[in-house]
């Protein structure tokens, strides 16, 4: 007697059908699951900037290994800025922890938004004054980490002194982050993302330009097409051939 043609169908399924299933789920798991960063961290770099002392500029580099980038602001290269690992700003008590041979952005007066390859949980921000009026305005609640004494905190606006200190931002949950610029003067700022929200890695790019998927994203998004159409074919022979058999 013929076993039913679903039984023979489950009894037979290719190895490589099940990969199918292990690999889409691989890929869901990819898209939504929130990756790890390790709290208290301290690696923020800056790796390109367009250009300093002018308006509507950029700049990109990473907080803790995570993609960022800077648009239309106005970035000075006064007081010590670095972008090789030579600013020593943030490297005393006011900061927790200190962070010697830093990168640093001067950020000169203007509001900015910052944008990042996959959306942030919470991410700390150090932020220290050269001795002029800055202030920065995140639109959010700020928690004090330490150097609270030189820190001048009104509503939402933060107001650092020269000596500077900590702050976090907690529930962000976007991939971009705006600050709004008090007077116009400019002030040190690292930022270090703590953890993530859920979602896929796009590359960070300017307000108004619409996200492009990274390289990596889209082959994993063709590959997995390819392999399910393969398997549904094979699958399709398969029932053939045992209908006729």
């Amino acid at each position: 007697m013929r076993t039913p043609i679903h039984s023979q169908l489950r009894a037979h399924a290719p190895k490589f059908f099940r990969l199918t299933a292990l690999f889409a789920a691989f890929f869901l798991l990819n898209f939504l699951t929130v990756q790890a960063q390790v709290p208290g961290q301290r690696d923020f770099d800056v790796t390109n900037v367009s250009a300093y002392n002018l308006s509507n500029q950029t700049a990109e580099g990473t907080s803790n290994g995570l993609d960022w980038k800077i648009c239309a602001t106005a970035f000075s290269n006064c007081c010590g800025t670095s972008t090789s690992n030579g600013f020593q700003g943030f490297n005393s008590g006011n900061f927790s922890p200190p962070v010697a041979n830093e990168d640093n952005l001067h950020i000169g007066g203007e509001d900015y938004t910052i944008t990042f390859s996959k959306p942030v949980s919470s991410i700390v921000f150090y932020l220290r004054e050269n001795g002029g009026t800055a202030s920065v305005d995140f639109g959010m609640t700020p928690t004090v980490i330490s150097g609270g004494a030189n820190l001048n905190i009104v509503g939402t606006r933060i107001f650092p002194n020269t000596l500077g200190g900590a702050i976090r931002l907690d529930n962000v949950n976007s991939r971009t982050i705006t600050g709004l610029a008090g007077a116009y003067d400019g002030m040190h700022v690292a930022f270090y993302v703590e953890s993530l929200a859920p979602g896929p890695a796009i590359a960070p790019g300017c307000p108004g330009q619409q996200p492009v998927p990274t390289l990596s994203q889209w082959g994993l998004i063709i590959l997995g097409l390819l392999i399910l159409c393969v398997g549904a074919v094979v699958m399709w022979q398969r029932s053939r051939r045992l209908a006729n058999a």
